[in-house]
């Protein structure tokens, strides 16, 4: 996934180490600047393991939603997550707030990107859940059955 910054079109290394460690905070591992480009819009990858979203969800840090189609969510969810399914995110917009943190989840991470990557484009905070809810199963809860 990457998050869109913009900043100035030419940044010296040491800026761009400093935006490096504050977008660090959105996520687990360390952002990787992937360009700076011509008008100085600045792509950032950043998601987030399954191990330290369960201490944001515990927290309240971020409000867990599960983009899963219905017979997903229904065979195995996570306590407390919210279900909208993938192709609903447009029509259900209304119910994010630009004040709030998401982090989005689905079975193994590629259309809760494909989610980030629409909110994010519409000024949402949110973050994706790597290795989604089958790493989550495996690494976290072994109580929410596998498919």
């Amino acid at each position: 996934m990457n998050l869109l910054v913009t900043c100035a079109r030419n940044l010296e290394p040491e800026t761009k180490n400093e935006i490096g460690k504050i977008l660090g905070e959105v996520g687990d591992q360390e952002p990787e600047i992937l360009n700076v480009g011509m008008r100085g819009i600045l792509l950032v990858k950043t998601s987030i393991e399954t191990s330290r979203i369960i201490e944001w969800v515990k927290d309240k840090v971020v409000e867990l939603i599960d983009v899963r189609e219905n017979n997903e969510y229904q065979y195995c969810k996570i306590e407390g997550s919210k279900h909208i399914r993938m192709n609903d995110i447009p029509s259900s917009i209304h119910e994010f707030s630009k004040e709030s943190r998401y982090a989005i989840i689905c079975h193994s991470g590629v259309r809760s990107a494909m989610v980030c990557e629409y909110l994010l484009n519409l000024g949402y905070d949110v973050v994706n859940v790597r290795g989604g809810i089958d790493q989550w199963a495996e690494k976290i809860d072994k109580s929410v059955k596998r498919y």
